[in-house]
């Protein structure tokens, strides 16, 4: 984590003990982006009383992903977007200006590391979504014998909105939500056993930060 951010979890442990930094940040942050199946928590900080350097939180996890019939498992493609909830999409009309507060980026990759017999039957595709000179979500897949690895990135630009640009900011979101409820399908072969929900590997994000929250 970088910028405001860090800042926020900085002043977070200037305000509060070791444990309820952790509490804070397991329930803010962590219950919000890892999917369901999965048990998350913050095991420490590194670079909590240095401004100078990125703030990195390491994370213990466990726990087991997705869906499986006889011959697929369904997983999910964005491992950090499953129960996120995007702005926006629910709101029609807007009479007032969104205020962002700050613009960020968000960007994840996570490696899949295929079961025995277990081939990709269909991910995500490569896509870019834009709305020009304010926000950007960039996807990219890459395949390998055994793996998928599948790279996810959000950046806004903007930290104000004004009401007639609303249905732009919209209709960007929306596909954004769209975007993220892609599936990553895995099929089997006939000699391979019966799936079971994979268990999860979680990687360490590039870069860690809430996807944008206007008000």
């Amino acid at each position: 984590m970088t910028g405001q951010e860090a800042l926020y979890w900085r002043q977070t442990a200037l305000r509060n003990d070791p444990e309820e930094l952790k509490k804070q940040f397991d329930h803010n942050r962590l219950e919000s982006i890892f999917p369901d199946g999965v048990e998350a928590h913050i095991d420490h900080f590194t670079g909590l009383d240095d401004p100078n350097v990125n703030l990195i939180a390491v994370i213990n996890a466990k726990g087991a992903i997705g869906a499986a019939t006889s011959k697929r498992l369904m997983l999910p493609a964005f491992f950090f977007e499953t129960r996120g909830t995007q702005p926006f999409v629910a709101q029609e009309k807007r009479t007032q200006p969104v205020d962002m507060h700050y613009g960020d980026l968000v960007t994840d990759q996570v490696t899949y590391h295929l079961p025995a017999g277990f081939t990709v039957e269909g991910a995500s595709q490569d896509n870019k979504i834009s709305w020009p000179q304010h926000a950007i979500l960039t996807v990219k897949s890459v395949s390998a014998p055994g793996q998928i690895t599948i790279a996810h990135s959000l950046a806004s630009a903007f930290t104000f909105a004004k009401p007639e640009e609303y249905q732009d900011l919209r209709g960007f979101y929306q596909k954004v939500a769209g975007s993220d409820q892609a599936q990553l399908v895995l099929t089997r072969s006939t000699a391979a056993p019966a799936p079971a929900p994979a268990p999860a590997s979680v990687p360490t994000p590039d870069t860690t930060q809430p996807a944008p929250k206007g008000n």
